[in-house]
């Protein structure tokens, strides 16, 4: 069953044989201990702290269908991103 995943703390997020792996980063830019998650258990990925990925880690979400939800709180409603998957997908918000 896909669940959906809520991220507090700077990451560093990155693929990892088919696996999402997690990094979490200290203050001073330090990598603490990895996690790991199959992707196939991923379904939402709700982002409040700042991330660090990159565009090989865009396509894996978009390939395995997983939606990318950023909070940028600090930005005007008119300056917000929005992310849309290549693939025609239902999301309730």
């Amino acid at each position: 069953m896909k669940k959906s995943f809520y991220l507090f703390n700077p990451e560093r997020l990155s693929r990892k044989d088919n696996m999402l792996c997690f990094l979490p980063v200290d203050e001073e830019g330090s990598e603490l201990q990895p996690r790991y998650l199959p992707i196939e258990t991923v379904d939402k990925l709700y982002c409040f702290g700042s991330l660090d990925g990159n565009n090989a880690l865009c396509n894996f979400l978009d390939k395995n269908q997983v939606a990318v939800h950023l909070n940028f709180l600090s930005l005007p409603t008119a300056l917000k991103p929005e992310f849309f998957l290549k693939q025609k997908r239902d999301l309730t918000l």
